[in-house]
């Protein structure tokens, strides 16, 4: 659909953090708020749909846990890094716009679509160099992805490949370094929309990969991981819609975080 989309969602996340033992942190929690302001314009581009996503977070976050075995918490806020991404669908999904797309979307029951995508993330966020936890990452990264949506009926089935590729960030904790590894991810979804315009919708996502080396130290520490969440929508009105979800992120290795989320999203159209 060509058009304008604004959102401004919310995510109460709570997680539970395996530090590197040698930062002598232990029983760590955080507790994040997430406030996001999300921009898109879709266009059509070489007589395809294409897209440009602008996304920008604030964040509120506390942590907890036990330092050298005594109680200690750390509170960070602020902008988090900017987010810039372009997609475009290189099969299926023309670029139409207002009657002519809601006629097209009522007749395409049986509907392949292949897409591409790169997001980059910069390095806008809060950040502090003699900091270890910080809102920002003083980085970019880049996501290439590529997607398939295969539309029967009612029933959308979705899979999406990505890697996340990361400049080094050399103004790291106590005048350090750090350099990462990239992650790869494979997702698959499942979505259900009834005849009411209610959608309900179901994935889970493996990821592989991202060992950091400090300080020329390679850490040993691959961020695997499953990833997993439910989410529905509605549309309140004809260009206003709501969306709940939930998300759910389980290490598979000694370090890192297992972490819940629950987001609020309210979308408009123009």
């Amino acid at each position: 659909m060509i058009g304008h989309r604004f959102r401004r969602p919310g995510a109460a996340t709570h997680a539970d953090i395996a530090f590197d033992p040698a930062l002598q942190v232990t029983d760590a929690s955080l507790q994040m708020q997430t406030y996001l302001v999300a921009w898109q314009r879709t266009f059509a581009l070489l007589g395809r749909s294409a897209r440009i996503d602008l996304r920008q977070p604030w964040k509120q976050a506390t942590w907890e846990g036990l330092l050298a075995g005594a109680p200690a918490e750390v509170e960070r806020e602020g902008w988090d890094d900017s987010t810039v991404r372009f997609s475009m669908l290189v099969l299926g999904g023309p670029p139409l716009a207002g009657a002519e797309y809601a006629a097209y979307r009522a007749a395409a029951r049986d509907e392949t679509i292949v897409g591409l995508a790169l997001a980059v993330g910069l390095p806008t966020g809060e950040y502090m160099s003699d900091k270890l936890l910080n809102i920002g990452a003083n980085r970019f990264t880049f996501r290439p992805q590529v997607g398939f949506v295969r539309n029967l009926g009612p029933w959308a089935f979705e899979t999406t490949a990505m890697a996340a590729i990361y400049t080094d960030n050399n103004e790291f904790f106590n005048d350090g370094s750090l350099e990462q590894e990239p992650i790869y991810s494979l997702q698959t979804h499942a979505t259900y929309t009834f005849p009411e315009r209610l959608w309900l919708s179901a994935g889970i996502a493996a990821s592989m990969g991202g060992e950091r080396t400090v300080n020329d130290i390679g850490k040993d520490d691959p961020k695997d991981a499953i990833v997993f969440g439910v989410s529905a929508g509605y549309p309140l009105l004809s260009r206003l819609g709501l969306k709940l979800g939930y998300v759910g992120y389980r290490r598979q290795t000694s370090t890192g975080a297992d972490s819940d989320s629950f987001i609020l999203s309210l979308s408009t159209f123009w």
